[in-house]
């Protein structure tokens, strides 16, 4: 039988950060916990190794560069509801919800364009409340940043950390993932409590699609990994919800190390979700049609989503979907489109619209998407889930 709760690996790395906002009446308190990992220190290296090394790293102030670049976007925030404090919390007082981003992944893909190279950088963070009297998570706000570039072939480890320092430090940065957790807090339903929890439980791959995911992904879970937490943030942005994050192996029964202003230290847990998603991609396909002048590929992705409550057994959603992109290239410019780069435009493509007709439920589109007869009543579930769950 499952735990009541499954423990999020999450590792607090700097002290409390100092915020200056003014407090409006009504506004709910927020103790600001500052950057974070999320994740066993000895992932760092493989999970997040630029900003592993950025932490030692000071402004003129003598304030770490990744903290003081989180608190100078947070100078945008603009929401009356929120009170955020820079003292430390005390248990004692019953006021114990805190704020902190959780930085969850960063990654650079290298595919080739031709005679040249396409470089796609990500990373991954998360705007996390959680109550430390409770020691719990209260919700988890997916954030994400894509950067790419076209460039020469051979790019070095220097060459990729530059481009991440850029991401993490440059305000004006169209990837900046700070400003994107600022852009993500701003709209977030944040509540000290919520009264049922939405989560990925699991991710299938099936062999027809696993035959094509590159060897690096096929270690640890990256794949599955990747597509939780590409699901993940489709769904929070696109309905505003808060989400218990998608944790493989490595992070159940993890400890979180957290100081407040009684010294205690414990772990923080993660509740289990009351609604839970599965996901199981099925085979990419591909094809290509050619012309006198151009050549047109066509390149499509294959999901089916459970949505459960295991405590009830009951399903609100269990359907086939998918999503085909097409591309068109002049036959003069001599470039073939990278087909697992495409497969992934299609897979993320596919969440989008899929998240966006949980509300919408345009039959137009749906009729493109699956062939599930019932498939708007199922939404209309789903949708009453994600209502519970705000």
């Amino acid at each position: 039988m499952q735990s009541k709760t499954q423990r999020l690996l999450l590792r607090l790395s700097f002290p409390l950060a100092i915020c200056f906002f003014s407090a409006a009446a009504g506004a709910q308190d927020l103790y600001f916990a500052g950057f974070s990992f999320a994740g066993n220190h000895d992932q760092n290296q493989q999970r997040y190794p630029v900003a592993e090394a950025l932490q030692n790293e000071k402004d003129p102030n003598g304030v770490n560069v990744l903290d003081a670049a989180l608190r100078n976007q947070l100078k945008a925030l603009n929401r009356s509801d929120i009170n955020l404090k820079y003292a430390l919390g005390n248990e004692a007082s019953g006021d114990t919800t805190a704020l902190a981003f959780a930085l969850d992944q960063e990654s650079v893909e290298d595919d080739r364009m031709g005679s040249q190279d396409l470089y796609i950088y990500r990373v991954i963070a998360n705007v996390l409340v959680f109550d430390f009297e409770t020691k719990t998570v209260v919700a988890d706000f997916p954030a994400m940043v894509q950067y790419q570039d076209i460039g020469a072939p051979g790019r070095s480890d220097a060459d990729n950390r530059a481009v991440f320092r850029r991401i993490y430090l440059e305000p004006g940065f169209g990837a900046n993932i700070f400003a994107e957790w600022v852009r993500r807090l701003s709209v977030a339903r944040i509540s000290k409590s919520y009264s049922a929890h939405l989560g990925v439980r699991s991710v299938t791959i099936a062999p027809e699609a696993e035959a094509v995911v590159p060897d690096t992904l096929k270690q640890n879970d990256a794949y599955a990994t990747q597509v939780a937490q590409t699901f993940e943030y489709s769904l929070a942005s696109k309905q505003n919800v808060g989400l218990i994050p998608y944790t493989p192996g490595q992070a159940i029964a993890g400890k979180m190390v957290a100081r407040f202003a009684n010294g205690n230290s414990y772990d923080l847990s993660l509740p289990r979700p009351d609604f839970v998603i599965d996901l199981r991609v099925r085979a990419f396909r591909s094809t290509k049609v050619e012309t006198n002048s151009a050549d047109q590929y066509v390149f499509g992705s294959f999901v089916t989503l459970s949505v459960e409550q295991p405590d009830l057994q009951k399903t609100y959603v269990n359907a086939d979907f998918k999503n085909l992109n097409f591309v068109v290239l002049d036959k003069s410019a001599a470039i073939s489109p990278d087909p697992w780069q495409s497969y992934q435009t299609s897979l993320r493509n596919l969440f989008n619209v899929l998240a966006e007709q949980i509300s919408s439920r345009d039959a137009k589109v749906l009729v493109e998407m699956t062939r599930a007869p019932d498939i708007n009543t199922q939404l209309l579930g789903f949708k009453e889930v994600v209502r519970k769950c705000m």
